[in-house]
């Protein structure tokens, strides 16, 4: 994996929790919504104000954001598990999520995530950075209607 630069990534502190709700907010109507289609979810009840109050609930877990003047990404890690990790849509294909991932991996140890298996551009991104689908699988949520399934993906061992 890549080295990149680190310096615009910094613990998310209070007064950056409305950027980070926006970026959420906006990535899982834009990636999850033609998933799930649900339309009372996504544009009801998931709103900035509501997910920024989660935020500030997330006492346990570490809440990075890329800032170089403008907060244009994020991610959420707990123990080792990176929980979130979503770009503004604006600002992808620019290497932030490579950095934040990058980040994660070499400061956080973090070793594996959870992703949709029908998210084939997320895996594909994981993949390109050095991460592997396991056959572990869970469904998304068991008292959930729908039949999603997300899959564990590893930071691949570079000793093999």
């Amino acid at each position: 994996m890549t080295m990149f630069c680190m310096q615009h990534i910094r613990p998310a502190v209070r007064s950056d929790y409305s950027r980070v709700a926006e970026i959420y907010v906006f990535s899982n109507r834009l990636e999850y919504f033609p998933i799930f289609k649900n339309t009372d979810f996504s544009f009801n009840k998931l709103q900035v104000s509501s997910y920024e109050e989660t935020l500030v609930q997330r006492k346990h877990e570490h809440i990075y954001v890329y800032d170089d003047g403008i907060i244009k990404g994020f991610m959420i890690v707990t123990g080792e598990e990176i929980l979130k990790l979503h770009v503004d849509y604006f600002f992808q294909n620019q290497s932030i999520g490579s950095r934040l991932l990058d980040y994660s991996i070499r400061r956080c140890k973090a070793t594996y995530l959870w992703t949709l298996k029908k998210n084939q551009r997320a895996i594909h991104f994981y993949g390109r950075h050095n991460m592997e689908i396991t056959d572990m699988i869970r469904p998304v949520d068991e008292s959930s209607e729908h039949s999603e399934l997300l899959v564990k993906m590893v930071v691949k061992d570079d000793k093999k």
